[in-house]
């Protein structure tokens, strides 16, 4: 073809490419609706807690369309862009947010939709798709930094190993072009685990969402909540201690968030700094300002108050809305049996003359796995201290009877939690209750005997404890 024949024919404009534009939008369209209807259709049936929060389901949407559209950037430029593109710090925001199984899930759709948007890119696609599951895979302790770095280390070996395959199915390998792909292949797992810790940060520093860094943050003790905490109501604090970690262990046995249950569970009795002393664990030398209030309602209303006072100084203190479904839920709907038996003996115990709400908590009941959690732990840890047992048997006891009555009431029929997982919060209760509440020797003191006489230690459960 002569210049003139090129001149002519862009004059007659048959050198433009033909407008797609209605075709592409639409197709676009179409991909999109599939992946959201196969995604939310996946998303009820084996998320359904997930699919019904509206909050956490516009998060997972705003972040999807940021990382589509910035693979769609990238996309078009040269192929170090492309593969450094870091795609897989999606799935670490994901799996610190949702879980492991919804964001394998929600990485396959970003992974069909990019590859789709840039030109079906077969290989694009396997490093989204291939490169997040291994970041999911690999990041164990969502609580722990060196954690993402390790994330990022399996990121860049799956995306260095995905883009040499591609190159050994192509005729003429290029020395210059694996060079190139394996450092962009690099560069990607460590970009992918740097933005997914800024990433994090952000969403825990505008929106106040409970990720891993914000909960680190909230767990020291220096946070001015728990200060207050432990110089107005120290007997709390240490009690919110033990929950915290009775918790923890039974969610991590369970496969729950361990570390969202261990900062709740710090927080969950903060409500308690307004009236102190009205707690026996913050009471001294056996003064009990209840004997001089001497009027059960009152002293029921003072002990069901540190619920929606702890609700108050959660919002005051800008705490995640999580923690004040900890603090509202812990206690469910169940009554201050204390104060509500005696106003009954001062009735001659006739139910009719003694109004049973004003001894109940607000509740609701526990929402989720997490909030029953902190409430068995919180009634088993109380329970435990307060009656001493001498034995394992009688810890065993005292946690069933506990279980065993929450169930009876209905406070865990919107939990979430199984039968099986009942059964094994009760098994870690009883054995690290025992290790905490173990019977101890009192020694005698021999103070006119030069050496020690032998002391006979009692055996406990088969064994000889010192």
């Amino acid at each position: 073809m002569t210049d003139a024949d090129i001149e002519a024919l862009s004059q007659l404009k048959l050198l433009q490419p033909p407008d797609r534009r209605v075709e592409v939008f639409g197709g676009s369209l179409l991909a999109v609706l599939i992946v959201s209807a196969v995604g939310a259709i996946y998303l009820r049936r084996l998320h359904t807690a997930l699919f019904h929060d509206v909050t956490q389901m516009v998060l997972l949407g705003g972040l999807f369309l940021l990382f589509l559209a910035g693979s769609r950037v990238i996309g078009t430029g040269n192929e170090f862009q492309t593969h450094a593109y870091p795609a897989a710090a999606f799935s670490l925001i994901v799996v610190v947010l949702t879980g492991s199984q919804a964001a394998i899930a929600l990485t396959g759709a970003l992974a069909a939709l990019i590859g789709l948007i840039t030109g079906n890119s077969l290989e694009f696609a396997m490093l989204v798709a291939v490169g997040g599951a291994a970041g999911i895979l690999s990041l164990h302790r969502v609580e722990r930094l060196n954690g993402y770095f390790r994330a990022g280390l399996a990121i860049a070996a799956v995306n260095v190993a995905v883009s040499i395959l591609f190159v050994l199915f192509q005729e003429n390998i290029d020395p210059v072009r694996v060079l190139v792909i394996i450092t962009a292949g690099l560069l990607n797992g460590l970009l992918s685990a740097g933005l997914a810790i800024v990433g994090l940060y952000l969403l825990s520093s505008v929106l106040n969402v409970p990720t891993t860094i914000r909960l680190i943050d909230l767990s020291q003790p220096n946070q001015p909540l728990l200060q207050r905490l432990l110089r107005e109501a120290p007997g709390t604090y240490q009690h919110s201690l033990q929950v915290a970690n009775l918790a923890e262990l039974a969610a991590e046995r369970i496969g729950a968030n361990a570390a969202l249950v261990h900062v709740m569970a710090l927080y969950h009795d903060v409500g308690k700094v307004i009236y102190p002393h009205f707690f026996v664990e913050n009471q001294a030398q056996g003064v009990n300002p209840h004997d001089a209030l001497n009027d059960p309602l009152r002293s029921s209303q003072i002990i069901i108050s540190h619920v929606p006072d702890g609700e108050k100084l959660a919002r005051k203190y800008h705490l995640p809305g999580v923690f004040i479904d900890g603090i509202c839920q812990h206690h469910g709907t169940t009554q201050v049996l204390y104060f509500y038996n005696k106003a009954l003996a001062a009735v001659d115990c006739d139910p009719d003359k003694v109004d049973k709400s004003a001894f109940s908590y607000p509740g609701p009941c526990p929402q989720s796995r997490e909030t029953a959690i902190l409430m068995l732990a919180d009634s088993s840890e109380s329970i435990v201290r307060a009656k001493h047992p001498q034995t394992t048997q009688e810890i065993e006891d005292i946690v069933r009877d506990i279980i065993d009555s929450r169930i009876a009431e209905g406070q865990l029929d919107a939990s979430l939690l199984t039968l099986n997982d009942l059964k094994v919060i009760r098994e870690v209760f009883v054995s690290t209750l025992q290790g905490v509440f173990h019977p101890r020797i009192v020694y005698p003191t021999l103070p006119n005997a030069t050496t020690p006489a032998p002391v006979q230690l009692p055996a406990v459960g088969g064994d000889v404890h010192p």
